[in-house]
């Protein structure tokens, strides 16, 4: 794992960010940073919205991220630094596709504006006015549409990647071990050594967790997970998102789109619709939604991988430390429950959902 990038960018320091986009020929000399903010949450890079004044075509906006050796939200838990690599790898694999599978899937994602590895930087097309759909955990509905459009960029995604990785193309290998140590190691460890009490979330969570702990059957899925999360890219691979859920979902004025895939890498198809799945489930929506988004998705999935997967996300987003929005009133030791008896028992991923 590298270190810091340097020059080390802050919301703060306009003059720098400029300085950084002039070196890349990002800024035109009659244009100017007139502003710098945040966009979004920016949970793994920092994340910055940049007005930009001047120039032929007067104001424009974009996006700037720059990863750094740790979390953006969490800076006390270390991160691989050249994630943003693997960011941009995506992109670049996308637009490496046909036309007909570039257009569709592209279509999703904001533009690369640019990019300059040795600084960890990636320049971004801003979508515009937009709100990411974390929104769903506190009871916010869907619009019509927006579910199966998900699923079907998400089959698009996977049809047109399937076999095409290269040996060793953007394996992400760091971030996937530290993506695997929180889906599959934290939540069974348990969280205190990152000063977090799960009662303060919820009473009884503590117990709760205390039992699945103890659970084999809990145990032996997820030790399923993490052996096919962790195994080497195989010929049939897709190129996955790697953390397809509502964080990484926008709703634009133009539609729905997707965002942050620097958790990236090639694998099976399940693990980017069991995070969905399970991300469904926690935030409350219906067996028949969940049934509506893997419809458009389209495509065969083997459904232990997918209950497996989901469930392990439900539990990790439960009892470890990437925690939700969850609403007060989640009943997080009955989704704990639920998730519990749906692994231990190998049944149907429905098993997740409230009846």
């Amino acid at each position: 794992m590298s270190g810091d990038p340097s020059p080390r960018l802050s919301e703060a320091d306009a003059p720098g960010v400029a300085d950084a986009l002039r070196r890349h020929g990002w800024l035109a000399d009659s244009e100017a940073v007139a502003s710098v903010a945040p966009a979004g949450e920016g949970n793994m890079n920092l994340t910055l919205r940049l007005r930009i004044a001047g120039g032929e075509g007067g104001s424009r906006s974009v996006i700037l991220k720059q990863s750094r050796g740790h979390v953006e939200k969490y800076p006390s838990i270390p991160a691989p630094a050249e994630r943003i690599v693997a960011e941009h790898g995506f992109y670049a694999e996308v637009a490496a596709l046909d036309s007909a599978d570039r257009a569709s899937v592209s279509s999703f994602l904001p533009t690369v504006r640019g990019f300059a590895e040795a600084e960890r930087l990636l320049l971004l097309e801003d979508l515009g006015e937009a709100s990411d759909l974390t929104i769903v955990y506190a009871g916010e509905g869907f619009r019509g549409g927006e579910l199966e459009a998900l699923g079907g960029w998400l089959g698009r995604l996977h049809a047109a990647t399937r076999g095409r990785a290269e040996p060793g193309l953007r394996d992400n290998g760091a971030m996937r071990e530290l993506n695997a140590e929180h889906l599959f190691e934290v939540p069974l460890d348990g969280v205190a050594r990152f000063g977090m009490d799960l009662d303060d979330l919820a009473a009884g969570l503590t117990a709760a967790a205390d039992r699945l702990r103890r659970d084999a059957g809990v145990r032996s899925a997820f030790h399923r997970g993490k052996a096919i999360y962790l195994a080497p890219t195989g010929g049939d691979a897709v190129l996955l998102h790697g953390d397809f859920y509502p964080g990484s979902w926008l709703r634009t004025v133009a539609g729905v789109r997707v965002i942050d895939p620097e958790f990236c890498f090639h694998g099976v198809p399940e693990v980017d619709a069991g995070i969905a799945v399970g991300h469904l489930a926690l935030a409350g929506r219906s067996v028949a939604e969940a049934e509506a988004f893997l419809g458009a998705y389209g495509h065969p999935l083997n459904a232990e991988t997918l209950r497996d997967l989901a469930g392990v996300e439900v539990v990790r987003r439960l009892i470890g430390v990437a925690q939700l929005p969850l609403g007060g009133s989640t009943p997080r030791v009955e989704m704990l429950g639920r998730a519990q008896a749906t692994l231990a028992a190998s049944a149907d991923w429905r098993g997740l959902f409230a009846r």
